[in-house]
């Protein structure tokens, strides 16, 4: 059962009782008012967090995703089509993290691997 715009109004009529005895009514000490707000606040880190949940198709790696939504996000944030406002990121995790933590220490110590441009050479 959500709260109504006419419960705050009936909420500030509601009185408690103060140090001398006399009921006092809510609205004396506050403004009750309707809000609409999200339904968890929910933090990670001491942020403020939002997730966005995807689930993808079949056969659908999540490199190649993650990696065409980036590509993706990168050109909207370039176009100004979004805007982050300063302190607002966008990270990617889930699967995707635990995947890129697990290539870290193959891709660090593998001799066919450029260090600079983190990708495989051809070896021939």
């Amino acid at each position: 059962m959500g709260m109504k715009r006419e419960d705050a109004d009936q909420l500030r009529e509601v009185t408690v009782r103060s140090a001398t005895g006399q009921p006092v009514p809510l609205g004396l000490l506050g403004h009750p008012s309707y809000v609409t707000t999200p339904a968890a606040i929910r933090t990670e880190n001491g942020e403020l967090v939002a997730f966005v949940y995807v689930d993808l198709n079949p056969g659908t790696d999540v490199s190649s995703y993650v990696g065409g939504a980036q590509r993706e996000l990168d050109r909207a944030l370039g176009a100004q089509e979004i805007r982050l406002e300063p302190g607002e990121r966008i990270e990617w995790t889930g699967q995707y993290q635990l995947l890129a933590a697990a290539q870290q220490p193959l891709i660090k110590n593998s001799p066919g691997c450029d260090q600079t441009q983190r990708q495989w050479l051809p070896h021939w």
